[in-house]
């Protein structure tokens, strides 16, 4: 894929973004709709129900004339699967492999847990810890339990979709080279990069749009995010 294929892509993506993110209705309420994925076909996003605190995947029919999306009026529930299909390989391949994944993993029996890729290069999305994970305590000696962390999700995501939630550099300098996509609760343990993140962390998906920027945070120049954020502390 060149240059001005990737720039094509780019754009459709953020123009299916834009145009998708506020037109669906739940028991007529307004949602705020992420994008997932696309084909020619369909569209693929998430809404968020604030009632339960949690994603729902859907998909819709739409087309597309390069600088506009057209979307059907009604959608339909999907669900993500992954199809994993046996590789035939002769006995002194496969011995050779199961040599290599029994030193790597030096023999556990660990479960193998879901892994998200912590920069998305070709979309140049992040996917950052957005606060301890519940029941863990942080640098001032502080924790936060799993209704906490909801909440604390929920109050992004209500920012991000009303454009109250602003990317700034240390606090105090606002800035374009980045903004919020979405926000949630990790609901199950997982590998994010190379780092195990356990089931309750608030997770969030951070785009730039700045490539110094981008690279800048890949290099860890730019470090992760910070809440900066207010709570109601109950003394035990």
């Amino acid at each position: 894929m060149n240059f001005l294929e990737k720039s094509t892509n780019r754009d459709k993506t953020n123009i299916l973004q834009s145009e998708i993110a506020s037109i669906f209705e739940v028991s007529e309420h307004r949602v705020y709709s992420y994008l997932l994925d696309f084909d020619d076909t369909y569209v693929y996003f998430e809404i968020y129900d604030n009632e339960v605190g949690r994603y729902y995947t859907w998909r819709a029919a739409y087309t597309y004339n390069g600088t506009t999306a057209t979307f059907a009026d009604e959608g339909e529930e999907v669900v993500r699967t992954t199809e994993y299909v046996v590789v035939e390989r002769d006995n002194d391949v496969e011995k050779s492999i199961l040599g290599v994944l029994q030193k790597f993993f030096g023999g556990s029996n660990k479960t193998t847990m879901p892994v998200i890729e912590k920069f998305n290069g070709e979309q140049m999305i992040a996917v950052e810890p957005l606060y301890i994970t519940a029941g863990t305590v942080d640098g001032q000696a502080e924790t936060i339990d799993l209704e906490g962390v909801t909440q604390l999700v929920k109050s992004v995501n209500d920012g991000i979709a009303s454009g109250e939630l602003k990317a700034n550099y240390f606090h105090s300098v606002d800035t374009e080279d980045f903004h919020f996509i979405k926000s949630w609760v990790n609901p199950v343990d997982c590998i994010i990069g190379d780092t195990e993140v356990p089931e309750g962390t608030p997770l969030i998906e951070v785009q730039y749009v700045s490539e110094k920027a981008w690279a800048l945070r890949k290099e860890g120049k730019l470090m992760g995010l910070s809440i900066e954020g207010t709570a109601d502390i109950e003394e035990l």
